[in-house]
């Protein structure tokens, strides 16, 4: 039986929190396989002023080239429409109908699980797996694990070293020219090469 795992995200740009949640998921779960997916249009964010699929697409594959067990999928990309994690995850589950499945996901998305599109149902296909995205969100994470254990939905909590990144603050950096440490060097030098997060220009 295998570990697969699903990590979705409008990933606006990639960075390196991003990157290393992703080392920290293969190691820690013992993953066999992790699913890198951009959306297409995500159900909880403002959509549109999104860098194009086809750039986040290739940011992502620049970011973990050196992840041989991350797989860039362009499922919701390619899909089209509001990228609703429980269509994902039935696709998973017809992709891999025996196999152990586990949804990754930052505090924000943890944390506001209930409010998702047919949330039960995503917690009977996966586990969830929470990476810490703050320095004190270790009381509200248990909180909520409680409320959803009680539902008969499991979580796991990944011992990633916090990140504080945002992809807003970097998007900010680079309209104004500046360098970002945030991002891998692989995908700066991208963002560069191709003129994005410069204005309207950018997109």
């Amino acid at each position: 039986m295998a570990r697969i795992g699903v990590y979705g995200g409008t990933f606006d740009p990639v960075h390196l929190g991003h990157v290393g949640v992703c080392r920290q998921a293969v190691s820690q779960l013992r993953l066999d396989l992790l699913h890198l997916i951009p959306t297409f249009i995500p159900p909880h964010k403002e959509s549109s002023g999104l860098v194009s699929g086809e750039h986040r697409l290739a940011m992502c594959r620049l970011a973990v080239q050196d992840q041989p067990k991350v797989f860039v999928d362009e499922y919701e990309l390619a899909r089209g429409g509001v990228s609703y994690s429980v269509e994902t995850l039935r696709h998973m589950r017809e992709l891999y109908p025996t196999d152990d499945l586990y949804l990754i996901m930052g505090t924000d998305n943890y944390l506001t699980f209930t409010e998702w599109r047919e949330w039960r149902r995503i917690g009977a296909l996966c586990t969830l797996a929470v990476a810490s995205r703050e320095l004190d969100d270790k009381e509200a994470l248990y909180r909520q694990a409680r409320l959803l254990t009680r539902e008969g939905i499991l979580t796991v909590f990944l011992d990633n070293d916090v990140q504080v990144v945002s992809s807003t603050e970097i998007r900010n950096q680079l309209n104004s020219g500046l360098c970002c440490p945030g991002l891998p060097e692989s995908v700066q030098d991208y963002i560069v090469r191709h003129g994005l997060y410069r204005g309207e220009a950018g997109r």
